[in-house]
């Protein structure tokens, strides 16, 4: 496992089975969490910079994969934070902290088989509104309708989505609009017509014969969240 440790200390008898990243510098630390690390362990910055980092954290998932280590309760005010974290530990019981390593591993393999099935669903939708998977847009819409999925503030805020398009796949965001409007335009010449007219036919006129890449983004969204029986707020 890939841990990113922020902190002074090197906690060597309790990582020494895990490949560690060790960092104290706050502007380094979000850069390095533009990677990929199956674990942080966040430890020696007082709660508000902690909250700072959290806030700034690139992947709100990447939650779920922290731990806080606790000296003399100086984290307490986290508890009543609006973040999930996977756990707040105390610097007296870091005995418990490869378990919870070890916890998280086991979460993230259930993450990746929950993120494998969901691809696969909107595979599905996007397949059944003709966008073939040979095409660049299909792969840069699976992804955006993914993390919107995943994200609920990107559902408001399509400049930061296609960042992260652009960061994943190394590509110009223009490039990306253009591809994802052309998989749309050939798609809805080949599309199940009964499907597509449910998910569109609101917003469909005369003057708009296809949708914009932001409603065609959260209509699947809205198909993929029903399926799931979820909401969108």
């Amino acid at each position: 496992m890939k841990i990113l440790l922020i902190s002074k200390k090197e906690y060597k008898e309790y990582l020494k089975n895990y490949i560690v990243t060790k960092s104290i510098d706050y502007y380094n630390i979000i850069e390095l969490l533009k990677q990929n690390y199956d674990a942080i362990i966040i430890d020696g910055i007082t709660d508000i910079n902690v909250l700072r980092l959290l806030k700034e954290y690139p992947n709100p998932l990447y939650l779920t994969k922290t731990i806080i280590i606790d000296n003399n309760y100086s984290c307490y005010n986290l508890l009543n934070s609006p973040y999930q974290l996977f756990a707040i530990i105390s610097s007296n019981k870091l005995e418990y902290l490869e378990y919870y390593i070890e916890e998280i591993a086991q979460n993230n393999i259930f993450y990746n088989i929950n993120k494998a099935s969901i691809y696969d669903e909107i595979s599905n939708i996007l397949k059944r509104l003709g966008i073939s998977p040979d095409k660049d847009g299909f792969h840069y819409l699976r992804k955006a309708i993914y993390e919107c999925y995943i994200n609920p503030s990107l559902r408001t805020s399509y400049n930061k989505l296609y960042n992260i398009l652009e960061d994943t796949f190394s590509i110009n965001k223009k490039d990306i609009e253009r591809s994802i409007r052309y998989s749309i335009s050939v798609g809805f010449i080949k599309s199940d017509y009964e499907y597509s007219e449910r998910l569109f036919s609101n917003i469909l006129s005369l003057e708009q014969s296809q949708p914009k890449n932001s409603e065609f983004i959260a209509i699947v969204l809205e198909e993929l969240l029903r399926i799931h029986y979820k909401t969108t707020y």
